[in-house]
C-alpha cells in the first residue's frame, strides 16, 4: 500500500471559473474535469492577459518550452528538429497518447482550439502545439495568462 494519500477531488465551482471567457472555461473543464486543491490554487492564481486568444510565434514558444518538448518521443522530435533546425533530445516521455501528435498534424490548423500558456509555458493544448510544429506553422493562438 502506498504512503501517498490521494488528494480529494471535487467539481469546479462557477465562482472560480466565471472569471474566464466561456471557451477558456471549457478548456479548463476538458483538461481537468475534477479539481483538487493544487489545481484550484493554480487556476485561482491566473490573470488573463487578454480577453481573446493571441497569436504567438512557434519559434518563441520553442525557446520558452524546451522542457515540454523533451517529454515527447524522439521520433516526433526528429521531425520537429528537422523542420525547425533545432536539436532537442527526449529526456522523459510523460504522455501516454503521443500518437495524437501526428493525427492532429494532419488536421487543418484552423481547426485547433487555442492552447493555454501560463507565464510563457504551455500548460494545456500541448498536443495541438506539437502538431503545429510538425506542420511547420508560423505560430499558434493561445490564451495568454500570468500568475
Amino acid at each position: 500500500m502506498s504512503n501517498l494519500k490521494e488528494k480529494p477531488k471535487f467539481k469546479w465551482s462557477m465562482e472560480i471559473l466565471s472569471r474566464f471567457p466561456v471557451n477558456l472555461r471549457n478548456e479548463i473543464l476538458d483538461e481537468i474535469p475534477e479539481a483538487d486543491e493544487d489545481y484550484v490554487n493554480f487556476i485561482n492564481s491566473w490573470i488573463l492577459e487578454s480577453e481573446n486568444p493571441v497569436f504567438i510565434l512557434n519559434i518563441d514558444m520553442i525557446k520558452q518550452n524546451k522542457k515540454r518538448l523533451e517529454m515527447i518521443p524522439q521520433y516526433i522530435l526528429d521531425i520537429i528538429n528537422h523542420k525547425w533546425d533545432i536539436n532537442i533530445i527526449t529526456k522523459n516521455i510523460i504522455d501516454i497518447d503521443y500518437g495524437r501528435y501526428l493525427k492532429y498534424a494532419k488536421l487543418d490548423k484552423t481547426t485547433a482550439k487555442p492552447s493555454t500558456v501560463v507565464n510563457g509555458e504551455i500548460s494545456f493544448g500541448i498536443s495541438r502545439w506539437v502538431a503545429s510544429l510538425i506542420r511547420g506553422d508560423k505560430g499558434i493562438y493561445v490564451w495568454k495568462i500570468k500568475s
